[in-house]
C-alpha cells in the first residue's frame, strides 16, 4: 500500500477516534462556528466574487488546454474526449 493510502487510512483512523471522543455537543459545537463561519460578510463576499469571476477563468482554462500538444503530436483533445 502507497504512503499516500497509509497516510489517509490513519487521518481517517484519528480522526474517527477523536470524533467519537468528543462527543455529539463538541460536533454541534463545531457545526455552529463553521455555519457561522460561512455565513460571514467576508466569506458571501468572497462567494459572490468567486462566482463573478469563475466563467472568465473557465473560459482562459478552455483556451489554454485547447492549445496544449498532445506528445505525439496531435493538437488540443478531441472533441470527442471532452467532458460532458
Amino acid at each position: 500500500m502507497g504512503r499516500m493510502r497509509w497516510g489517509l487510512l490513519i487521518g481517517f483512523a484519528i480522526g474517527y477516534v477523536l470524533g467519537s471522543k468528543a462527543g455529539r455537543e463538541r460536533y454541534e459545537q463545531i457545526k455552529r462556528a463553521a455555519t457561522a463561519a460561512w455565513q460571514s460578510d467576508p466569506a458571501e463576499k468572497l462567494r459572490s466574487e468567486v462566482s463573478q469571476k469563475m466563467p472568465d477563468a473557465l473560459t482562459a482554462a478552455m483556451s489554454k488546454v485547447e492549445h496544449i500538444r498532445h506528445p505525439n503530436g496531435d493538437r488540443g483533445i478531441p472533441a470527442a474526449r471532452m467532458p460532458a
